[in-house]
């Protein structure tokens, strides 16, 4: 697999660090990202951050980890060291509820009105309890309505969870080594 730096350096006494990223972007850079915004949304959830503090903060967390995840398709699509196929990786997301909903997220969040068959998914509600100054927690609530009619609801983090398990099972699947087995510090 490709190193997502060229070099990186540090002694027992660091007091700064410089990592220089290779021109070719590896896919882990991406899933870095992916793993780091959903624990942004788990803290927030568990309460152990200021929180953003309103409403839009909360949903824009909830977008960017959607976001994030949903990249992970295309980050792995343009690395010639994952052993899938563009094709191969579309059929995957498709056939995960998880993936799926948070690519329709993405999606929805980015245009105001989707195309033809493609599922609406956005968020519908957001719940924050706490006092303002003071560490909150909250609840986000996703709505989601198809083509055909169904429609459904799901909890934001059991979501973003959820498309984290089933890239996480992609990789072992396919042998893929995860570069973060346990996660990323938020």
């Amino acid at each position: 697999m490709p190193s997502a730096y060229d070099e990186a350096r540090a002694s027992d006494a660091v007091t700064s660090m410089s990592v220089r990223y290779a021109w070719a972007r590896p896919w882990h850079e991406q899933w870095w990202l992916a793993l780091w915004s959903s624990n942004q949304v788990a803290r927030c959830y568990a309460g152990r951050t200021d929180g953003p503090g309103e409403a839009n903060g909360w949903g824009a967390l909830v977008r960017e980890a959607c976001i994030a995840l949903c990249h992970v398709r295309d980050w792995l699509e343009h690395d010639t060291a994952v052993p899938l196929t563009r094709g191969q990786l579309r059929t995957i997301v498709r056939r995960s509820r998880c993936l799926q909903l948070v690519t329709d997220v993405a999606n929805t969040s980015k245009h105001h009105t989707r195309q033809g068959n493609q599922t609406t998914a956005r968020i519908e509600q957001i719940t924050i309890n706490g006092v303002r100054g003071e560490p909150q927690q909250g609840i986000v609530s996703i709505a989601w309505r198809s083509v055909d009619g169904r429609s459904g609801q799901e909890d934001a983090l059991d979501l973003i969870r959820g498309a984290v398990a089933d890239w996480r099972g992609v990789f072992i699947t396919h042998g893929i080594p995860d570069p973060y087995p346990t996660g990323v510090s938020a």
